[in-house]
C-alpha cells in the first residue's frame, strides 16, 4: 500500500555546510589572487621588456633647429644643443652618461638619432611633439600680432 520509494536523505549540521561553503569561498578567493598574481607577474614581464629591447629611431629636428641661412635663426638652437636639452630634461637616468643603456646623437644638422628603448622613444617623441607646439604657439617677429603689441604702425 505504501508503494512510494523512500530516499535516503543524509543530514549534515548547519556547521558542516558552513564549513562547506567557506572551503568553497577560499578556493575560489585563492583562485583569484593566484591569477591577479599571474597577471601581474605577466605585465612586470612586459614592461621590463620594452625598457630592455634597445633599438634606433632617427627624428627630424628642422623645425627645431637652425641653419645659417634660414631666418631668426639666432633664436633657434643646434641640433647638438637640442639632443644635450634633451639629455638633460628627458628620463636623464636612462642615458649613456648617467650609465643607461640610452644614446642620442645629432647626425645631421636637423636630425637626432636616439637609440633607446620603446618607453624611451615614446617620451622623446613627446617632449619634440611639445617643443614644436610652443614654438608653434610663439609669435614670428614680423607677425601682424607682434607688430601691434610693438606699436609698429
Amino acid at each position: 500500500m505504501n508503494d512510494r520509494p523512500t530516499f535516503a536523505l543524509k543530514r549534515f549540521s548547519i556547521a558542516a555546510l558552513l564549513f562547506a561553503i567557506f572551503c568553497s569561498a577560499g578556493a575560489f578567493l585563492g583562485f583569484r589572487y593566484g591569477m591577479s598574481k599571474g597577471v601581474d607577474a605577466q605585465v612586470d614581464q612586459r614592461l621590463a621588456s620594452l625598457r630592455s629591447q634597445v633599438y634606433p629611431v632617427s627624428y627630424r629636428v628642422a623645425d627645431l633647429t637652425s641653419v645659417a641661412s634660414q631666418p631668426g635663426a639666432a633664436d633657434s638652437v643646434s641640433a647638438e644643443t637640442l639632443a644635450g636639452e634633451i639629455k638633460s630634461t628627458v628620463a636623464q637616468d636612462r642615458w649613456d652618461d648617467n650609465g643607461g643603456p640610452c644614446v642620442i646623437r645629432a647626425m645631421k644638422p636637423t636630425m637626432i638619432v636616439v637609440n633607446g628603448s620603446a618607453i624611451d622613444h615614446d617620451i622623446v617623441q613627446a617632449y619634440l611633439e611639445g617643443r614644436r607646439k610652443a614654438k608653434a604657439d610663439e609669435p614670428s617677429v614680423g607677425s601682424e600680432t607682434s607688430k601691434k603689441f610693438l606699436g609698429d604702425d
